[in-house]
């Protein structure tokens, strides 16, 4: 009776083990030629060494996903664009309202020269966000010297997976044919979207039919032109004919119209055969708009515009312009936004997170720098108007200070007032009353007056129409956007007005307008003096 229970008790165990094994996530740990693991295709399957099987007929693995053009060149833009942004560790005042690099921080080092000492930041970062993109999760362990962290060391996402030990989140990971236990605070974790906010979702499992159905479209028609471009069909024969000979019709046939050497070659078919296709073409399966929409599909699934996957069937400047700030904001900036507060949760003590000391911050402008004209004129814009010093901007066009600390000097304009007083200026000072419009003779010209007039009037509403319309847009793309448009819009004011001016001189008695073009193009003070004159 004893032996009985304990062969029961030992039947549920296994059963319990079994059907464990089976609830257990794809891309668990293991090895399909180890003797523990079952001959058992479906527990092959489970685990994810077969791949995930599409409703295109074909299995998607990651391997094969990553040697699908599309998505090898949309994870490559993702993780390539994230690793060369800067990415370092700031010092904050007390006030929130300065910062500075801290280079003496150990998490500095980490991230912007070498994690460990096989490895390159910009590598480690790259992988990261390639196993992120593909895997959903991307893990390193780190590495400490009492609280300091002193290394990276990248994990196999295949081989880690977090679990619980009551109310504490730990890591269990396999490095070097060892099993090893990590506790959630010494774990580097880069997740992708995620249902429990702990395992970022595997995104072939997630989207399998839709990314199969490129590598499928493209698989038919590699079968198809292995085949000299000859759909399959039947080859009806005479009844009459021996299985000898059946045999040799079929050899000759295949042997004639198969490979791409025979493609388009004309075959006679004797003794009454006759041949029927069976298979659709490529024209009516659809498969080139098929393989034309697999560009959009993968852009759709990462996030990114779909001209830099190849497909430029709705671009123009204008939208291509707006499709790369797009990228900017959606495509890179959120993981950014998850590679900082990761750091920023892990690399850093908690005590400084806390205080507000420290912060890892990813510089985006990196990725918004224009030609060299638009630098110049965006940095001469802010380091006139006292936005940044001289020396930084030098600094960020990779050149030297300027001599005797002449570039540590903040530039402010002096025609800007503050509470009526003049900015920068050593003792109060007044600003100076505004002189009275030059005055319009009285006895000019009425009928001329009126059509320069209603002529000035009109290019003016013009110029406000443009202003209005095109100055928001402007801003909205950035600095060297807007000043481009202030740039343009002062030579088209001046373009505007030019052959206006001589008229209203004639027609108000004048032998020149009180004002010139060039003055009123850059200054809308006097534009709006000029609009005053014409409108009593």
């Amino acid at each position: 009776m004893h032996n009985s229970t304990m062969a029961a008790n030992q039947r549920r165990r296994m059963a319990a083990e079994n059907r464990a094994a089976k609830r257990r996530p794809r891309n668990a740990t293991g090895n399909p030629e180890s003797q523990s693991v079952p001959l058992d295709p479906d527990y092959w399957e489970e685990l994810g060494w077969m791949g995930v099987r599409s409703d295109a007929g074909i299995r998607m693995n990651h391997q094969q996903a990553i040697g699908h053009p599309p998505i090898w060149r949309a994870i490559n833009l993702l993780a390539r664009g994230v690793a060369k942004l800067p990415s370092n560790v700031y010092r904050l005042s007390e006030d929130g309202n300065d910062s500075s690099i801290d280079k003496t921080h150990p998490a500095h080092y980490l991230l912007t020269r070498k994690p460990n000492a096989n490895m390159r930041s910009y590598v480690w970062k790259c992988s990261m966000m390639y196993h992120a993109l593909l895997r959903g999760n991307g893990y390193s362990g780190i590495v400490r010297k009492g609280a300091d962290p002193i290394g990276l060391i990248l994990l196999d996402p295949i081989k880690t997976e977090p679990f619980w030990v009551g109310d504490q989140l730990w890591y269990k990971t396999e490095a070097g044919a060892q099993k090893r236990k990590l506790p959630a605070a010494d774990v580097f974790h880069l997740r992708g979207l995620s249902f429990d906010g702990i395992v970022g979702h595997d995104i072939l499992h997630i989207m399998c039919n839709a990314m199969g159905m490129g590598p499928a479209g493209r698989k038919w028609m590699s079968k198809l032109l292995s085949r000299g471009s000859t759909a399959g069909g039947l080859l009806q024969l005479p009844r009459e004919l021996s299985p000898e000979a059946r045999r040799k019709r079929q050899e000759e046939f295949d042997k004639y119209q198969s490979g791409l050497d025979n493609a388009f070659k004309t075959l006679a078919l004797e003794d009454g055969a006759k041949w029927i296709r069976t298979m659709i073409t490529p024209q009516e399966a659809m498969i080139f708009e098929v393989l034309g929409a697999d560009a959009k599909l993968v852009s759709n699934i990462f996030g990114i515009p779909a001209h830099k996957l190849g497909d430029d069937s709705k671009s123009s400047y204008n939208s291509l312009e707006q499709e790369n700030k797009s990228y900017l904001d959606e495509s890179l900036d959120p993981w950014c936004i998850e590679f900082e507060t990761e750091a920023s949760d892990k690399l850093l003590t908690e005590e400084q997170n806390r205080s507000g000391t420290h912060e890892v911050y990813i510089d985006r402008t990196a990725l918004e720098v224009g030609d060299l004209h638009s630098q110049a004129t965006s940095f001469t814009t802010m380091t006139n108007n006292g936005l940044m010093l001289p020396d930084e901007a030098r600094a960020r066009m990779n050149l030297a200070p300027m001599p005797n600390g002449e570039g540590k000097k903040l530039r402010l304009p002096v025609n800007i007032s503050v509470d009526g007083k003049i900015a920068g200026a050593e003792t109060p000072t007044t600003i100076p009353p505004v002189e009275p419009p030059a005055k319009i003779p009285a006895d000019a010209n009425q009928p001329l007056k009126n059509a320069a007039r209603a002529l000035a009037l009109d290019r003016l509403d013009r110029l406000d129409k443009i202003t209005n319309e095109q100055m928001p847009k402007a801003y909205a793309k950035g600095e060297a956007a807007l000043a481009d448009f202030v740039r343009n819009h002062e030579k088209r004011i001046a373009d505007a007005l030019r052959p206006v001016l001589p008229v209203l001189a004639i027609a108000y008695g004048l032998e020149t307008w009180p004002m010139t073009v060039e003055e009123m193009a850059a200054s809308n003070e006097a534009l709006n003096e000029f609009r005053f004159q014409i409108s009593e």
